[in-house]
């Protein structure tokens, strides 16, 4: 269920940027991904992160399901906490 809600959300975000007029072309080359666990502190948990491009590997939005999972569990829940991740994330970059 947590990858079909995560590709709903990827859909309605690219959706909402061409909509907006704000899809660039730097947004179409971002790959969209999802890990098993992130590389948490322990300050910290990371749900998701944009990691910008470095000339090899091209840049990619990661989320990452086991920690969004533990804190959303109904697949309601867990589309706005992965929407609002995905939008926090891409901010700087759109």
């Amino acid at each position: 269920m947590f990858y079909r809600v995560y590709g709903q959300c990827v859909d309605l975000l690219e959706s909402e940027l061409v909509r907006q007029g704000k899809a660039t072309k730097r947004l179409k080359k971002i790959d969209f991904a999802v890990q098993e666990v992130s590389p948490s502190t322990i300050d910290e948990v990371v749900l998701g992160k944009y990691f910008p491009s470095d000339g090899v590997v091209a840049p990619r939005m990661v989320v990452y399901r086991k920690p969004v999972e533990s804190r959303a569990e109904t697949p309601l829940e867990q589309f706005r906490l992965i929407y609002s991740i995905l939008v926090r994330s891409l901010d700087d970059v759109v």
